[in-house]
């Protein structure tokens, strides 16, 4: 059965990604979250189109993402849904209700922590580049301003990305799966073990006899 639905995953290439977050992942850790993003993705059994954004190449982030999305718009989808990989308590759970609410609503957002968004669905009713490109970009507005878009607007339950070493203090204070979690203690506890020591002393034994493990299933 066709679908009416796409989602979009919205990535970076190693280097900017390192580049662009201040606690300064390793090109293992990055791989980590697309891998498992890639993985409950496809859980959903819904098409999917990837995007390695080649910064600045085609101008600013909000005319590359507005070409993105376009791109999948025009292979004939009636929304889009666009994800990044830095959304550790994403589920495929989550996709699959924002597809669903696609069904009646132009707008589906996904706000993380910060004023910002993990997730996207956009109608093609409402696609347009002059609203797309005017969002406050990088600001803890963004989701604010992204929901005065449509009235027909539906937001999913808030979640935190990823992007400083303070975001996964944060991130372990909050209800996750222990399929996630100790896995990305092993892997991200290398790179900001202080951050980590300061909210709690249990994850420095957690990390230190934690074997690697592979990107959960789900």
């Amino acid at each position: 059965m066709k679908t009416s639905t796409a989602i979009l995953l919205f990535t970076r290439r190693e280097k900017d990604e390192i580049r662009s977050k201040s606690l300064h992942p390793t090109p293992k850790v990055i791989r980590y979250f697309q891998n498992r993003t890639r993985n409950l993705i496809s859980k959903t059994n819904l098409p999917v189109f990837e995007k390695v954004d080649m910064e600045p190449t085609q101008g600013p982030i909000e005319v590359r993402f507005f070409l993105a999305i376009k791109e999948v718009f025009d292979q004939g989808f009636e929304n889009v849904i666009v994800v990044g990989n830095d959304c550790p308590q994403l589920k495929s759970a989550d996709l699959i209700l924002a597809n669903e609410l696609l069904l009646s609503r132009d707008l589906v957002i996904g706000p993380d922590s910060h004023g910002g968004a993990y997730l996207i669905g956009i109608s093609k009713k409402i696609f347009h580049k002059d609203w797309l490109v005017n969002l406050p970009w990088h600001t803890n507005r963004f989701c604010e301003v992204l929901s005065s878009v449509s009235e027909n607007a539906a937001h999913l339950e808030p979640l935190s990305d990823i992007n400083r070493p303070e975001d996964f203090v944060e991130v372990l204070k909050t209800k996750i799966r222990r399929s996630i979690l100790l896995p990305l203690l092993h892997l991200l506890g290398q790179i900001f073990l202080p951050a980590v020591w300061s909210f709690s002393c249990k994850p420095r034994l957690l990390v230190a006899n934690l074997p690697l493990r592979a990107p959960p299933s789900h």
